[in-house]
């Protein structure tokens, strides 16, 4: 009997612990799209791409830390005289992001692993870095406009591409 007491009481006081805490807790999805700029040995041979990008975060309110994930859809054409094929790269990545600003119009930082498969090039680990600027667009919604420094390993080298994308941000705030 006691525990079956000390269980219901466990469960009581997680459900009022729990609930103001995920009460706190502010979520986003977004959607972008954007160029992409092939960078060093990849950009000798492939011209500028396109992005497309969806995100999904979240972060405590009030806190200047928050995480993300992403997925992305790249692709290049050739840039080689006489070649018309393309390179096409889906990737989902996981993010930290670091928002120092207190205003409504938010710069932030964000770094992160993940992996990216290139169509009939295999999976490959990735990491990237950058940072953006989010403007509010009413209470809970804002536009966004980033850039990352993307680099994917792979066999014999990596190849590192400037994804910038810009977008929606629905939720948070």
């Amino acid at each position: 009997m006691r525990s079956v007491a000390r269980l219901i009481v466990s469960g009581v006081i997680l459900a009022a612990v729990a609930s103001p805490v995920t009460a706190q807790m502010r979520g986003t999805v977004g959607f972008g799209g954007g160029v992409s700029l092939p960078m060093g040995d990849f950009g000798e041979g492939f011209k500028t791409g396109f992005v497309g990008q969806v995100t999904a975060g979240f972060a405590k309110e009030g806190s200047k830390f928050g995480a993300r994930v992403n997925g992305t859809f790249q692709k290049f054409s050739v840039d080689l005289e006489g070649s018309d094929g393309s390179a096409q790269i889906m990737g989902a990545m996981a993010d930290l992001v670091v928002s120092p600003g207190t205003s409504n119009t938010k710069p932030y930082l964000l770094g992160g692993v993940g992996f990216q498969n290139f169509k009939d090039g295999g999976t490959h680990f990735a990491w990237n870095a950058g940072g953006g600027v989010s403007l509010p667009l009413g209470a809970r919604h804002a536009f966004f406009i980033e850039a990352r420094y993307l680099s994917i390993s792979g066999d014999g080298g990596s190849s590192t591409m400037v994804p910038i994308t810009a977008g929606i941000r629905l939720g948070g705030r």
